[in-house]
């Protein structure tokens, strides 16, 4: 086809296509809009995801970190409660050992108060017949006594 006449042919199909557009152009308009609205409304629902999804990141890494300080807290707690269980066993050995020793002293107390109780028991006995036997030579002296009395004035 010569020059011209393709030029011709050319631009009666673009004057063709030109009128047949604006037919299909509100269509296409329409079609265009649609993928507009469903590209921002597939964008929107991305991005709200991608949100979700770091929310949902941040609040696992918040709730493990928050679980972990928890954990922390429970083995400081079960530690300190051990320790205090090793202390309480601690003073209850020491109060039985004060104990012990107090009965241990109490039981020397005792043995010696016993003893003590035996010797002045035994010297009570003593000092009572000590007594009864002076007293005894005192009588027996008195009675001497009275005799040689009586007997000197009997004589004379």
């Amino acid at each position: 086809m010569p020059k011209a006449t393709r030029q011709k042919h050319q631009d009666s199909q673009e004057i063709n296509l030109s009128q047949s557009s604006n037919v299909d152009g509100g269509e296409e308009a329409m079609s265009l809009l649609i993928k507009a609205q469903a590209t921002a409304a597939k964008n929107k629902k991305a991005k709200e995801a991608q949100c979700l999804s770091g929310t949902k990141d941040m609040l696992n890494s918040v709730l493990q970190a928050c679980a972990q300080d928890y954990a922390d807290g429970i083995t400081e707690l079960e530690n300190l409660y051990s320790a205090f269980q090793m202390e309480l066993a601690a003073s209850y050995d020491r109060e039985r050992k004060y104990w012990l020793e107090a009965v241990a002293e109490q039981e020397t107390f005792k043995s010696s108060l016993e003893e003590f109780t035996r010797v002045c028991h035994e010297n009570e006995e003593t000092r009572e017949r000590e007594h009864i036997e002076a007293l005894a030579v005192a009588r027996s002296g008195m009675n001497n006594a009275k005799s040689v009395v009586n007997k000197n004035m009997c004589q004379n």
